[in-house]
């Protein structure tokens, strides 16, 4: 089963692997995206890794200007996006790019979202992100019920 947990220890992981020591958060001020944060962040101190900045913003932010500027005056390796609201995250990320931030990004699966893919696609080319493997052969799958629409 998926969960924020899996999802936040697998990216801080990830970016270990990868050599991002030093890595700034920006992380959208609802519940689902401060508790897989706190995730991220516990398991990527355990692994070695340094939060250097964590900022937050309220969902409907349309300008990140200060955070961009905040994060451009630390030394980082990478960025970890964590937004609810996949109107929100395009305009983070479009902002990122407009002041030259070319660090390595890693998100959540909002930050793959079909909106996000169909508009951002360029944008988004290299971000690293957690989701979730629906695999229906699984012995717990096929205990389930599950309806769709």
């Amino acid at each position: 089963m998926a969960s924020d947990a899996y999802s936040g220890k697998k990216i801080a992981e990830t970016a270990v692997q990868n050599k991002h020591l030093k890595i700034a958060i920006i992380t959208e001020n609802t519940e689902y995206a401060i508790s897989l944060s706190k995730v991220f962040r516990e398991h990527y101190n355990r692994l070695g890794g340094e939060i250097v900045i964590e900022e937050k913003f309220e969902t409907n932010t349309n300008d990140f200007k200060t955070i961009i500027a905040k994060i451009n005056s630390k030394e980082i390796d990478a960025i970890y996006i964590n937004p609810q609201t996949p109107q929100t995250f395009t305009i983070l990320l479009k902002q990122l790019k407009e002041n030259g931030i070319n660090k390595q990004l890693y998100g959540n699966e909002y930050t793959r979202s079909k909106e996000v893919l169909e508009n951002f696609s360029k944008e988004i080319e290299g971000i690293i992100f957690a989701e979730a493997n629906f695999n229906e052969n699984d012995a717990l799958t096929k205990s389930r019920t599950f309806y769709g629409i």
